[in-house]
């Protein structure tokens, strides 16, 4: 590449400081020029190295700023301005940047004042030689303002080309010399948080595992420093599913071949039977390196046939596993054939030392090995065929051999038990701290036996979902309307939950037996301890104020401070006060925090203060609801 050598001239005293001395300016600017020399001592060399240079540079992507540096076209300045941008130059530079100093020289090339008449009268020699001065120096000064705009056009750009690049160099610098493992963090973040948006995503299926596979892929490409460190982040390989193309699946099994590693095995309508099969059969050799392993089983039952799929997954060694998820399209009867039946408790035959989360839908799982270690405990079971009961025995034995079991989830859908397969003694689950029931068109006797055969000592958190449950209701004959006692029967005992201090009631569209009209009665009596109670009544809106909430007579809720109403579309203010004028007879008043969502009454917007914790609720600008955090003062104002 010829490399120019920009030298200071060395004669800029000799230079003339005249209206421009163009013979001896130009001698002397040329003269400068020659100094300016390029090195071409190799021309074949040099040929090759730009050769060379310009294919290089062609492989490199450019960033934006540089784009807007090129011209648009090629674009000259007339050699003509050089010795008069250069003359000017030296004038200032002579006058130590004094840009005064061409002012000087121009007053007196022109001054600054109109001619004088008839001053050049006797002087006709004269009068020429000073237009045409005159006229040399505004064509001089026209040339140099054309070039120096041309110039300051492109350096322009270019200063604020360089500045970006020179922000792009110290941001690369900082972001260079961050140490490894700060660095894999900042990749780990970018990749991951440009691979999957948070309203669709969920780790187990296929799609987010993907994409990160492939965005972990791109950025490894960037340099070698990145592919190094990328390639030792195991949360960018170690999501692997059974949907993913074979090299892709291959690839990250090779990738975190020493850390641990989440398994994703779906077998649905649109997998082919052979294809899964043999990705558990890759995925066997690595089962000590499992972290958490999901299964979950779309077709139709029949297609399970004997169990052949489900038969490569026996006596697995799986020493880091601590999540396991099973995942069944409709509920397994305990009758289906024995072989079967095997096959769908492969886990009872694998090695767990480590597990504390177990998630099951649609079978009853039963004790191995080890159930005792659990934790953590998510069961779902529907039935949809009125004609199948559910033994409930094998359902409490399993439950039962969780003995430091501290989260229970059950959510029992169209359930009917077998009314002779309860427990003759009620099972206590004496380290659960947190639970959660859901019961969906379940009938009303059996959700009151189930809730009457376990107990739960120590349970301080509680969520209760009823919705559509169904069976016989006791009829009030004076009111013409069905009295439903469930949520009473459930927390009537005092031994029930005597530690219970939250507490979330959501309670759905209800089920009408004999009336058109039905009558609740909230168990705000018998919960003593209960501190924070979110009462949730979605639905109540389309029931048309068929439903009657009925607040129970005597001393309600005395330990609790904070009430909280979602979704309570039928609840009126008039029962709000009554509710509240109960709790400011008891005094407990003052330390009560409400906070009210979705309600249909408006509450009074002057004397209130605004969470901005919480969603939008009430009547506002723009139709928005917005929820409201009372003091004790507006509680009062409410009650009065």
């Amino acid at each position: 590449m010829a490399i120019l050598r920009l030298e200071a001239p060395a004669n800029t005293e000799a230079r003339s400081h005249g209206p421009f001395a163009f013979a001896r300016g130009q001698r002397v600017f040329f003269e400068d020029l020659k100094r300016f020399k390029f090195d071409t001592s190799s021309p074949q060399k040099s040929q090759d190295r730009n050769r060379r240079q310009m294919e290089l540079s062609s492989k490199i992507p450019r960033p934006k700023f540089y784009e807007s540096t090129q011209p648009q076209g090629e674009s000259y300045i007339k050699e003509d301005a050089f010795p008069i941008i250069a003359d000017i130059l030296t004038r200032i530079q002579t006058n130590h940047g004094r840009l005064g100093a061409q002012q000087d020289w121009l007053n007196d090339v022109c001054p600054p004042y109109d001619p004088v008449i008839f001053r050049y009268e006797s002087k006709a020699q004269q009068s020429t030689e000073d237009v045409e001065r005159a006229a040399r120096a505004s064509e001089a000064l026209n040339v140099a303002s054309q070039a120096l705009s041309q110039l300051a056009e492109l350096i322009s750009v270019q200063a604020a080309a360089s500045k970006e690049y020179a922000t792009s160099l110290k941001h690369r610098k900082t972001f260079s010399s961050l140490p490894g493992e700060i660095l894999a963090v900042v990749l780990e973040e970018i990749v991951v948080r440009n691979s999957w948006a948070p309203y669709i995503y969920n780790e187990r299926e296929a799609g987010p595992a993907i994409r990160i596979f492939k965005a972990a892929t791109k950025l490894s490409h960037t340099c070698q420093r990145f592919r190094s460190i990328i390639f030792q982040v195991p949360s960018l390989w170690n999501r692997i599913h059974s949907s993913m193309p074979q090299v892709m699946f291959s690839t990250c099994f090779e990738r975190v071949a020493t850390a641990i590693m989440q398994v994703n095995v779906d077998d649905d309508s649109w997998s082919d039977p052979q294809l899964v099969t043999e990705f558990i059969g890759v995925a066997k050799s690595y089962s000590p390196l499992w972290e958490s392993f999901n299964f979950r089983h779309k077709r139709p039952l029949e297609e399970l046939g004997d169990g052949n799929l489900l038969e490569c997954l026996n006596e697995l060694n799986t020493p880091s596993l601590t999540s396991l998820s099973i995942w069944y399209s409709a509920y397994i009867r305990p009758e289906s054939g024995n072989g079967l039946q095997e096959a769908l408790h492969y886990y009872s035959t694998w090695s767990m030392p480590k597990l504390l989360k177990m998630t099951i839908r649609n079978i009853i799982p039963i004790p191995f090995p080890s159930s005792p270690f659990l934790k953590y405990l998510d069961l779902e079971l529907t039935l949809y065929h009125e004609a199948v009961l559910l033994d409930f025995k094998p359902l409490v034995a399993f439950i039962a051999s969780c003995v430091n079991l501290e989260e229970l989830k059950m959510y029992l859908s169209y359930n009917r038990f077998d009314g002779i397969s309860f427990p003759a003694e009620p099972v206590t689950l004496a380290r659960v701290r947190k639970l959660t029931f859901r019961f969906h068109f379940c009938p009303r006797e059996h959700v009151k036996l189930v809730m009457s055969n376990l107990l739960f000592p120590v349970v301080s958190c509680m969520s209760l979902d009823l919705e559509h449950l169904d069976g016989e209701l006791s009829d009030i004959s004076d009111n013409n309307v069905d009295d439903d006692d469930v949520l009473s029967s459930i927390f009537e005992s005092p031994s029930c939950f005597p530690k219970l201090t939250d507490l979330e009631l959501k309670l759905g569209e209800q089920s009408f037996q004999r009336h058109e009209s039905s009558q609740i009665k909230l168990p705000f009596n018998h919960l003593r301890t209960v501190k924070q109670l979110k009462l949730n009544l979605d639905y109540f809106g389309d029931w048309q104020g068929r439903v009657r909430l009925l607040i129970p007579k005597g001393e309600c809720l005395p330990s609790l401070r904070s009430l909280s109403l979602e979704c309570c579309t039928d609840i009126k203010l008039e029962w709000i006060t009554s509710l509240l004028g109960r709790l400011h007879a008891q005094g407990i008043l003052q330390s009560l925090e409400l906070t009210v969502t979705s309600c249909s009454w408006i509450p009074p917007p002057s004397t209130t203060t605004f969470d901005p914790d919480q969603p939008d609720t009430g009547s506002t600008e723009g139709g928005k609801p917005r929820a409201v955090k009372y003091t004790a003062e507006e509680l009062r104002q409410l009650v009065t």
